[in-house]
């Protein structure tokens, strides 16, 4: 099992991001930071490093399919011209710790001006002339053994090839989220989870089958059969209804009805109603914990991008002080962004890194 850690990234010359460099490496503690806050104001870069950051994860996957696709798509062509990134990871092995070092675009010429890498490249990720002298079509190569082995993990897990799992995953929630529950019955379908090496929330998944809400009614009787035929552990419908509870005033998620859907109950009056009747506020919570908690796997990266949406300052706070549970629960990385003072103040301060400071530093450097 690999519990891969992103240590660092450098980004040149992709949107607003033109020289920037970010380490989620806690000196003190001397490892990877289980969890980072990204601040900064509208336009200073947030989104495209989360996007970088998955980016780079879907190019590992994808190879030179992911290159072809996403140019075409126009969601990664600045990764390669005129931009370039270098992503550091770690994980563990017997004696101590391996890193990674994975590039895109000008692997060769964008960042020699900056410090020597701490690694050499093992995994460089090109499109046409940015591969140097070489002048080879869209490739992806592995430069050294560490950096096969890994883009082989990387295969196997995203086939679905071993039973357990070789590898963490990533999932990624970006600012456009709709959480939409609809009314009317269920039904019960096969949502037994599938290992996906990138996750991104897609708003217009519109059928029952692969929704939400299916795969929660999916759990609850899941649990229901393991407990009839004795197998030992907690039902983890149990705990995702704790686990949103804690959210919910004068009301809580109790069971799944005869119309294979999730029910609400109101305190005091006990009326009870669907998730489609509760507060857009209420709704992104189940969504982005119900998401998260439906694909999380031990050593997964987690990237959300402004999750204060439609969420109450009180609300923000309980939020990470939940999500961070759950992420230690799984060995999980967290990075998020966001514009809320209350989600900067509820972390420590080594664990905030201001986008603002760092894209004035870069223009400062540039100028000098």
């Amino acid at each position: 099992m690999i519990l891969l850690k992103l240590k660092s990234i450098r980004i040149k010359d992709v949107k607003r991001l033109h020289n920037t460099s970010i380490s989620f490496y806690d000196k003190m503690g001397d490892k990877v930071r289980n969890r980072t806050i990204i601040v900064g104001k509208n336009g200073s870069g947030k989104t495209t490093l989360l996007e970088v950051i998955y980016g780079i994860a879907y190019l590992l996957e994808k190879g030179v399919r992911g290159i072809q696709d996403g140019i075409q798509d126009e969601e990664i062509i600045d990764f390669f011209s005129p931009g370039a990134t270098e992503a550091c990871f770690e994980y563990p092995v017997l004696d101590g710790t391996n890193q990674l070092l994975v590039r895109t675009g000008k692997a060769f010429q964008a960042f020699d001006k900056g410090p020597a890498p701490a690694v050499q490249d093992d995994v460089n990720i090109a499109k046409g002339d940015y591969v140097g002298q070489d002048r080879m079509p869209d490739c992806l190569v592995s430069r050294t053994e560490s950096g096969r082995k890994f883009l082989e993990k990387v295969q196997i897990a995203a086939a679905g090839l071993e039973d357990r799992t070789p590898i963490g995953n990533v999932l990624y929630f970006p600012t456009d989220r709709f959480a939409k529950f609809s009314g009317g019955s269920g039904e019960l379908v096969n949502e037994k989870p599938e290992f996906r090496w990138c996750y991104r929330f897609n708003r217009d998944q519109d059928e029952w089958k692969g929704s939400l809400e299916s795969f929660l009614v999916w759990l609850y009787f899941h649990d229901l059969q393991r407990e009839k035929l004795g197998y030992p552990g907690s039902s983890k419908f149990e705990e995702f209804k704790a686990m949103i509870n804690r959210f919910l005033e004068g009301k809580r998620i109790t069971t799944v009805n005869t119309s294979f859907k999730v029910e609400v109950i109101e305190s005091g009056t006990n009326r009870t109603y669907g998730l489609e009747a509760l507060s857009s506020g209420e709704k992104q919570v189940i969504l982005l914990l119900g998401e998260i908690y439906r694909y999380i796997s031990v050593g997964s990266l987690i990237l959300i991008d402004e999750p204060e949406i439609h969420l109450h300052p009180v609300w923000q706070r309980i939020f990470i002080a939940t999500l961070t549970d759950l992420c230690e629960k799984y060995d999980a990385q967290l990075i998020l962004t966001t514009q809320s003072p209350e989600i900067a103040k509820s972390v420590m301060s080594s664990e905030v890194i201001s986008l603002d400071n760092l894209l004035d530093e870069s223009e400062v450097s540039a100028n000098e």
